[in-house]
């Protein structure tokens, strides 16, 4: 398995990086999508992790795609989940590829682990 996002997570912006990642879709399907670290950070710690995804994504669509698909249906039912786990699990390349074939982006396994 390919790790997308090398060291973000011990460098504390791993949530960002997942989001990110998914904010370029169409270099993640190819297999080039390649990290930022942030240039800024607008929280830490907890708040971070719920952050992330309006730091990385914007309004973008396949973002948007993404958190409905494993945040959304559980905001009635737990108020400090944030999704990001499931959102980092999505980029296995069984769930990715078929995310991939969604979007009808063609899909390219990088299988060297770390960046």
């Amino acid at each position: 398995m390919h790790t997308w996002c090398g060291t973000a997570c011990n460098e504390h912006w791993g949530a960002y990086c997942v989001w990110e990642a998914w904010a370029h879709a169409k270099e993640l399907c190819a297999g080039t999508f390649s990290p930022t670290t942030p240039s800024r950070r607008l929280a830490s710690g907890k708040a971070c992790a719920f952050h992330a995804r309006c730091e990385s994504c914007g309004s973008g669509e396949k973002c948007n795609k993404i958190y409905h698909a494993y945040y959304f249906s559980r905001i009635f039912f737990d108020f400090d989940y944030s999704a990001n786990e499931q959102v980092a699990a999505a980029l296995e390349p069984s769930v990715l590829k078929e995310w991939c074939e969604k979007w009808d982006y063609p899909y390219t396994e990088v299988t060297d682990v770390g960046r």
